[in-house]
């Protein structure tokens, strides 16, 4: 963040970078220096916020749409679609830079999960009571190198990994509190659990949507059993199947 103060041929910016602010007299060319920045700022935010790429969707509309867009899950844009192919080439280019740049990951542990995250067939997850009661555990395809993957609740079944080469977690059905159960989902590289559905009664066998980015699964409600959708986060919570509608279990999303 670049801030500038004062104005005419004195002024004074704050640089911001993680939080830790510094100021910064300048005086004549800085001053021009900082009205640049300032107009590199003001096109990068406009490049970031306006809609201007121009894409053709999987419907077959023409548009255009923000960088925000692109991963839109009704009717996403399948190319772009600019009035010639090097212009293509050079959105494809910025995209890539700025989503290497907005989105790279934030330590070792977070490049590491996605440069060897799984699915790749040579891990399995699965369920055992070998330990007393039911947990995931992992195993090399080969059945050798078995290894115990959750430690929090006393029931855990159901692994669902996320197909996503973004995410390297996996979903289950946990018994993280005592009552029902509830949708969970690990981190492979942290090993911290985020529990997904809470107080919506006993919630089980999660299925991933193909992009990794939400969850369906079955919810005790009522006497039945209902469709339920939920994000990656836990954030948003809907029912698909109304209640009375009879029972509705183990969902498998399609690709």
């Amino acid at each position: 963040r670049i801030a500038k103060l004062g104005a005419g041929n004195r002024a004074a910016i704050i640089i911001s970078i993680c939080g830790f602010d510094r100021q910064y007299e300048v005086h004549g060319v800085g001053v021009l220096v900082v009205q640049i920045c300032e107009r590199i700022f003001l096109i990068f935010y406009k490049c970031i916020h306006d809609p201007w790429i121009p894409v053709r969707t999987r419907s077959g509309v023409r548009k255009l749409i923000r960088p925000t867009e692109l991963t839109e899950p009704d009717d996403p844009p399948v190319s772009l679609a600019s009035v010639r192919p090097d212009f293509d080439g050079a959105i494809a280019q910025w995209l890539i830079g700025a989503l290497q740049t907005m989105a790279a990951p934030e330590s070792d542990v977070q490049w590491q999960a996605i440069l060897t995250n799984p699915p790749t067939g040579n891990e399995i997850a699965f369920t055992s009571d070998r330990g007393g009661t039911p947990q995931i555990y992992l195993m090399d395809a080969d059945g050798l190198n078995i290894r115990r993957l959750t430690t929090v609740g006393n029931w855990n079944d159901a692994p669902a990994w996320n197909p996503s080469k973004q995410f390297a977690e996996i979903a289950y059905t946990a018994r993280l509190e005592a009552g029902g159960f509830d949708i969970a989902v690990i981190d492979l590289a942290t090993r911290q659990v985020r529990q997904i559905t809470q107080g919506r009664g006993s919630c089980e066998y999660p299925s991933w949507a193909p992009n990794g980015r939400h969850l369906v699964f079955s919810c005790n409600r009522g006497g039945t059993w209902q469709l339920a959708v939920a994000d990656r986060e836990g954030r948003t919570f809907q029912f698909l199947s109304a209640a009375g509608s009879g029972s509705n279990v183990q969902p498998d999303w399609g690709s």
